[in-house]
């Protein structure tokens, strides 16, 4: 029995995404029925070429049991439409915001607005989950919206610890601007763009001293909130997979953990979070989310991912931080050995930096 995460090289240009394969069982067996195999996000439709390609050959299979699309950005759904058209899918996994029309037009304060004229607007404005939708429908494969308290396949080692379905109808909202006031989202952009022009600070930090509490980092968009946060448990082991969650969703989600009996702060593994980024973390939390292994999906040419800020949080905290950049990087137990696979560098302490 064991488990093999890997995290695929994904992304265009400077642009980061994700897309995320892994198997659990009995991985020394020739029958596939003895594992299951997941994917998390598809990053690119050159990333979703890479997984397929991936899994058929690491895994021995031409099935995943299950696709989960954490959040409907292009850059981690464009990947998937190859993975479903090119390997048998048991199951996908994501929220489908038009099948809550009818609740989401009782929350917006706009009555000008039908319910069919919602279900319209949302459609249209999350093309990339209509169409994986529509493609899943065509393919006679269920889909499923993974919401708090669920578990993938019915499984218990895959358990849905965020959103929760009125916090992501209130993110729905926001994502598709349904409401007649500004939407968060707009605000959000407009911060960004405020700040666009502000010189680059010099940041100095020490192993035992943290210099940033973060408040000056604005928070992440509505979309990356309603990533869906997934941990995975096998025995004594587990893994936490964030998409690009940001703090609000993390909290609601560590909030769930507790309150169900899960310790985060013995996890294995953790997916950090929006690759990296300084929106979507705090300090506060990462007391709370810890892991001796931390995997970042990372471009080689980002700019801004991995945050030093992050990084250095993370070593502070017992966490050996790793980029995935141009190689595949893996976290197994009880894996079968690959040939050409060694062990990732380790993201290095930054003493003195630029953000």
């Amino acid at each position: 029995m064991g488990f093999e995460i890997d995290f695929m090289p994904s992304g265009e240009g400077s642009r980061s995404s994700d897309a995320i394969s892994f198997r659990y069982g009995n991985l020394e067996s020739s029958d596939p029925k003895q594992q299951r195999v997941v994917v998390i996000d598809g990053g690119t439709k050159a990333s979703g070429e890479a997984l397929v390609k991936h899994i058929t050959t690491y895994y021995h299979t031409r099935r995943v049991d299950a696709v989960l699309l954490t959040h409907p950005d292009a850059d981690h759904a464009s990947g998937l439409t190859v993975v479903i058209e090119s390997l048998e899918v048991g199951a996908l996994y994501m929220h489908r915001p038009w099948a809550h029309a009818e609740a989401l037009h009782a929350m917006i304060t706009d009555g000008r607005l039908s319910v069919r004229a919602v279900t319209q607007k949302l459609a249209r404005s999350l093309a990339n989950v209509y169409e994986l939708d529509q493609m899943a429908k065509r393919r006679n494969i269920p889909v499923i919206e993974p919401f708090a308290g669920s578990l993938l396949l019915n499984d218990p080692a895959l358990l849905v610890l965020g959103p929760d379905v009125n916090y992501y109808r209130d993110l729905a909202c926001e994502m598709a601007e349904l409401r007649a006031e500004p939407s968060t989202l707009s605000g959000l952009l407009q911060s960004f763009t405020q700040g666009a022009g502000d010189a680059l600070a010099r940041i100095k930090e020490s192993l035992g001293f943290e210099s940033e509490t973060w408040s000056d980092a604005p928070g992440t968009s509505p979309s990356n909130n309603s990533s869906a946060i997934l941990l995975f448990r096998d025995r004594d082991k587990s893994f936490l997979f964030t998409g690009d969650a940001g703090v609000p969703a993390l909290t609601r989600a560590a909030d769930l953990a507790t309150t169900s009996g899960i310790a985060l702060n013995t996890l294995h593994g953790l997916q950090v979070p929006h690759h990296g980024s300084r929106h979507n973390i705090s300090p506060a939390l990462l007391d709370r989310i810890k892991a001796p292994y931390g995997l970042i999906s990372v471009c080689c040419d980002s700019p801004k991912h991995p945050s030093p800020r992050v990084t250095n949080a993370l070593k502070r905290r017992g966490t050996r931080t790793s980029k995935t950049e141009k190689q595949v990087l893996s976290l197994s137990d009880g894996g079968v050995a690959r040939q050409g696979y060694g062990a990732a560098p380790e993201i290095p302490f930054m003493y003195d930096f630029e953000e």
